[in-house]
């Protein structure tokens, strides 16, 4: 870990070896007909789509956490909100 000025070009050779290696490797474990059906999903909501979705969770476990996460947030802010309210700017009196 560091900046990349100070990495020597074998760790920078290395580490883009194992990323473009880890792509690959990837793309030829999934067989083309798949991959190109779920790609070809995507590329028809967002391209056909009137207003396609900022954020389109695929699959049911990406529903469900998008599902639960108001949840989290709140029970979050119950927790902190003494921290929240003490950090806010006063409002200017008109």
């Amino acid at each position: 870990m560091g900046a990349i000025e100070e990495t020597s070009d074998e760790a920078v050779r290395v580490l883009s070896d194992v990323d473009v290696s880890g792509v690959l490797d990837t793309l030829r474990a999934t067989p083309p007909a798949p991959r190109a059906q779920r790609s070809g999903h995507v590329v028809n909501i967002s391209s056909e789509a009137a207003e396609p979705p900022l954020r389109l969770q695929s699959g049911a476990d990406a529903a469900e956490r998008v599902e639960a996460e108001p949840d989290l947030v709140r029970r979050e802010l119950d927790r902190w909100r003494h921290v929240a309210l003490s950090t806010g700017v006063a409002e200017t009196v008109r």
